[in-house]
């Protein structure tokens, strides 16, 4: 499940940074960059039109202030690969004996409450769900068992996607 929190600071970067890449590759920069990066073109030339480039970007692009304070502890894009990579290629956690008792216990209790409030019915495809989270959730930290706390987490995830 992906939320969407709200953080103004983090929603500023992010809208300042949109708005700018899309002005960056306005046609109008693009013509230019493409004049710029042409053999045949005079340096004059070729100095004048990056001037000009720079002129309308300075003028039309809004300040990256807020871009530098977005949290810098995030992982690489190529270090997330390689780590899902691995992660799905080498882990497989597997269910302890009691982690199937809370998973049995959990589903006895959410399918009587659920017929005496007369909420969202729940089928035998909710414990499926919760053991593969659990599994996924493990697997993510690079687990080889799931523990309680990956349980915890799968039936927190699933309570809080029916409230």
């Amino acid at each position: 499940m992906v939320r969407d929190e709200v953080d103004e600071d983090y929603d500023d970067a992010l809208a300042t940074f949109v708005i700018n890449s899309h002005m960056k590759n306005h046609p109008t920069v693009m013509t230019a960059q493409a004049f710029i990066e042409n053999e045949g073109v005079s340096e004059e030339d070729k100095a004048a039109k990056q001037q000009e480039t720079s002129d309308y970007l300075s003028a039309n692009t809004l300040p990256n202030t807020k871009m530098s304070q977005v949290e810098t502890g995030l992982i690489p894009q190529e270090m997330l690969k390689k780590y899902l990579i691995y992660s799905k290629r080498f882990m497989a956690p597997k269910l302890t004996e009691i982690d199937q008792d809370k998973i049995t216990q959990f589903y006895a209790d959410i399918r009587r409450e659920s017929s005496v409030v007369g909420g969202i019915p729940i089928a035998v495809r909710h414990i499926e769900s919760v053991i593969r989270m659990s599994e996924a959730h493990a697997k993510i930290h690079l687990r080889t068992n799931v523990r309680t706390d990956d349980i915890d987490f799968a039936i927190e995830m699933l309570l809080e996607s029916f409230l």
